[in-house]
């Protein structure tokens, strides 16, 4: 909807004044300005825009992003897109297969307190 809204005048000013647009956020804000970008570079939405894939025109600058995009999307969108992720921030790596690898981390480190004669019920055990 918020595309919708700010088509008409995103595309006036980068056509007819020369303006770039820079989408900046972080985490859900992130998410929301790469699929903002994504839509506004669409073929359906501003064509000029999505001809040539290394027009900078409209950027983003994405600060901890989730992972929303598939492999290929995610390499189409990198000529466009910058993504900033500190090397400690769990949410842009929270995806299921990094999910299945914790969870068999915890299921090991379970089974070595049991091995040695602890049962971990909660935090204080």
């Amino acid at each position: 909807r918020m595309v919708d809204k700010i088509q008409p005048l995103i595309e006036d000013l980068i056509r007819e004044c020369g303006y770039c647009l820079v989408y900046c956020g972080h985490t859900l804000g992130a998410s929301a300005a790469t699929l903002a970008a994504i839509l506004l570079r669409s073929r359906a939405r501003i064509p000029h825009l999505a001809k040539d894939a290394n027009d900078q025109r409209v950027r983003v600058y994405a600060f901890g992003s989730p992972p929303i995009l598939d492999h290929d999307s995610a390499v189409a969108a990198a000529s466009f897109c910058t993504s900033i992720v500190n090397s400690a921030d769990i949410v842009p790596r929270s995806i299921v297969a990094n999910l299945m690898v914790f969870m068999e981390f915890l299921r090991i480190v379970h089974l070595r307190l049991l091995e040695q004669g602890m049962n971990p019920t909660g935090p204080q055990s």
